[in-house]
């Protein structure tokens, strides 16, 4: 009897039933309590957000931003976190980069700034080479993060960074034969800089990796990668393969190329390293990605716990209305849309400009109260700690823009 009587309790706190007045009171009260504004300035970021986002980074072994690209807004935000957790213990970055030219790219902030990094991405066709960063305000975000500490990409080879890698292995290579077949590549990749690494043949790139000698260990790595990255785009961009498989493949490549770094850092010694993500947003939500593929962000959930007993704290960042995003062409395009199935649930609770932080986590106790919420909310709450939304921002810019 006392089953049934407990069975019968639950269905009426989550059983169906349109949300009465006195309900909605209690969902209003419980958003308006869990959300602050937050501003974001060239010193970084302000604001009752701001504390919470510092206090929440404080019990994290990672800390790990969801975001759009392409969106300055965003940008300048993510760059706003990275100056506010380096000084309580984040001297780690990791970004949905390729792992080579990312290190280009730390190597040019370093030595020469930014004049240095746009000197090498205005030839060559490099301007579409460093994904993301070639924006202004994405890089913006890496010279922030490197006065932290490291930098490091785990994606797989860019699709229009193929000539830039060809080249570094003609130049590493000391056999002639593989010298040879990386220069013709390149010249090949050079004529269709988007299109050529998911339209070759991939047995073409393992006959080159196949033929570099051992001891060229650094070119026989960049040819690995990009064996394994023609792979991942062959469904894509080349009508070729299972899709699932690609994304299974490219999850699981960020996995253990982080993991490689991660170890790597800690045997130096000292606190495990603290580490910040930047990505996009479908490959740090818990559980499973948008393409239904084991994300990144649950694995380093379950890292963090089964190593070091700490939680990761994962922070969904959002175009809000007015917003844009720049897209890889050049072409700007709103992206507040993405906020409109959201906008029944948290739109009357924003702030009235710049950007507004939601902790959800208190809501996943209440279901019954945002029961009518549109799905893609609901996924949001299960999904992310919490929530940033940004109004306006325009669309990030081109660092050298790219040829029309």
């Amino acid at each position: 009897m006392k089953i049934m009587w407990g069975l019968a309790a639950l269905a009426a706190l989550l059983g169906p039933g349109p949300v009465a007045a006195s309900e909605a009171d209690d969902l209003s009260r419980l958003l308006r309590d869990n959300s602050w504004k937050v501003e974001t300035s060239a010193t970084g970021l302000s604001g009752p957000g701001a504390a919470r986002i510092v206090a929440w980074s404080r019990e994290a072994q990672f800390f790990l931003l969801g975001e759009n690209h392409g969106s300055a807004g965003i940008a300048r935000f993510a760059t706003g976190v990275a100056k506010a957790l380096g000084p309580v213990g984040f001297r780690h970055t990791v970004v949905e980069a390729d792992p080579l030219v990312t290190d280009h790219m730390v190597r040019l902030l370093k030595q020469g700034g930014m004049p240095a990094f746009a000197n090498w991405l205005a030839t060559d066709q490099r301007q579409r080479a460093v994904p993301f960063f070639a924006w202004r305000e994405e890089a913006d975000f890496a010279v922030a993060a490197l006065a932290n500490g490291p930098v490091w990409g785990v994606d797989q080879s860019f699709l229009a960074a193929a000539h830039v890698h060809l080249d570094a292995i003609a130049a590493q290579t000391r056999d002639r034969s593989a010298r040879t077949m990386a220069q013709a590549m390149a010249a090949e990749a050079r004529a269709d800089v988007i299109g050529w690494l998911a339209k070759v043949d991939r047995a073409r790139i393992v006959a080159l990796r196949d033929a570099i000698p051992a001891r060229d260990a650094a070119a026989r790595r960049i040819a690995d990668l990009l064996v394994q990255s023609a792979v991942i785009y062959s469904p894509f961009s080349g009508g070729q393969g299972s899709w699932h498989r690609a994304n299974l493949e490219r999850e699981t490549l960020m996995k253990r190329s982080f993991l490689g770094y991660y170890d790597s850092a800690a045997k130096r010694g000292g606190p495990p390293p603290r580490v910040l993500f930047k990505f996009g947003a479908w490959h740090l939500q818990r559980g499973l990605s948008e393409t239904n593929v084991p994300s990144l962000g649950n694995f380093l959930a379950e890292l963090a716990l089964a190593r070091y007993d700490r939680p990761v704290f994962n922070l969904r960042v959002m175009c809000g209305p007015g917003a844009e995003q720049v897209t890889f062409d050049g072409s700007v395009q709103s992206c507040a849309d993405e906020f409109a199935p959201l906008a029944p649930a948290l739109g009357a609770a924003l702030s009235p400009e710049g950007a507004t932080v939601f902790d959800l986590r208190p809501l996943r106790d209440k279901p019954r109260l945002w029961r009518d919420w549109p799905a893609e909310a609901k996924r949001l709450v299960w999904t992310y700690d919490a929530v940033v939304v940004i109004r306006g921002g325009g669309a990030a810019t081109f660092i050298a823009p790219p040829p029309k």
